[in-house]
């Protein structure tokens, strides 16, 4: 995974379970060999306005400029979405 100088997230790699965020009808595709545009929640969009990434072995995190953080992926047993006070 990684975070463009634009505040967009892209990402490459397996996808078990989700974890590139690339679409909800993706969680079959098996590996994803070319750099991909993380989507928005609902796979409504694209994700951006990112000030901070973590990618985890089987799940990932995304600070976003508005202060709220994103995980995705199958141990976040869906993808959500926390506000930080």
């Amino acid at each position: 995974m990684v975070q463009k100088s634009d505040g967009t997230v892209w990402t490459w790699g397996a996808n078990f379970g989700g974890k590139l965020g690339v679409g909800l009808a993706s969680t079959n595709l098996g590996r994803v060999l070319v750099p991909t545009e993380v989507h928005g929640p609902q796979d409504a969009g694209y994700f951006n306005s990112v000030t901070a990434i973590l990618a985890g072995e089987v799940h990932n995190v995304a600070l976003k400029s508005d202060r709220t953080v994103r995980t995705w992926g199958p141990t976040c047993l869906a993808s959500s979405v926390m506000a930080r006070q």
